[in-house]
């Protein structure tokens, strides 16, 4: 097995859910920092750029915390955490419904399943939206530069960017080349049960 370092963006949504999306690293890269350290050096790079893209979420969507878990060998070594306050502005107040996301593909010079790897960005503004109903080009130009700087700030800390590690055995790591972005609005299917919902109906007599 490779020893891996998951790192998790969490938050929460309009609807009062909460979302996370992460990536793994490999261990050797970063092994001169604790799980805390980690986490506190990438929520500073994730505060130091929520700037570029806080336009494309709602106020009441919040990045509230990072957390990192070291796995060797697949066993839980270390975790760490560190607290942010980042939400998105007034300007646009309508968020797309929760279950819509955009997705990053990552891509490796690895061909097939074992050489890819996403993740999602849980639901935006509604500004990010053509007529079409798929995202602007603009905006998906915007997720993309704030995702390479992003990539280039974690870099920093971990000496190489993220890794797609085969699922089946944790056996075989391969170093992303690409991240990729489509105009096209994903569906994240989650549970329905764990938030209030409010129902109108009539009745049948």
């Amino acid at each position: 097995m490779v020893d891996i370092a998951y790192t998790r963006i969490e938050g929460i949504n309009p609807a009062g859910d909460s979302f996370s999306f992460g990536w793994k690293q490999l261990i050797p890269e970063i092994e001169v920092l604790s799980a805390t350290e980690w986490a506190e050096g990438m929520a500073g790079v994730w505060e130091g750029l929520w700037s570029q893209i806080d336009q494309h979420y709602t106020p009441q969507t919040s990045f509230n915390r990072v957390a990192t878990q070291y796995f060797e060998d697949g066993v839980l070594t270390g975790s760490g955490e560190a607290l942010m306050s980042t939400i998105g502005l007034e300007t646009y107040p309508i968020s797309m419904p929760e279950q819509c996301a955009m997705v990053v593909t990552l891509k490796t010079a690895e061909p097939g399943r074992d050489g890819r790897g996403r993740f999602y960005l849980p639901a935006m503004s509604t500004v990010m939206l053509q007529a079409n109903g798929r995202f602007s080009s603009a905006g998906v130009t915007v997720m993309l530069d704030w995702l390479e700087d992003f990539n280039n700030g974690t870099t920093g800390f971990a000496g190489a960017g993220p890794w797609v590690v085969a699922p089946a055995n944790n056996s075989v790591a391969h170093l992303v080349t690409q991240l990729r972005i489509g105009d096209r609005v994903d569906s994240q299917r989650r549970r329905n049960n764990l938030g209030p919902e409010l129902y109108q109906s009539f009745t049948i007599s």
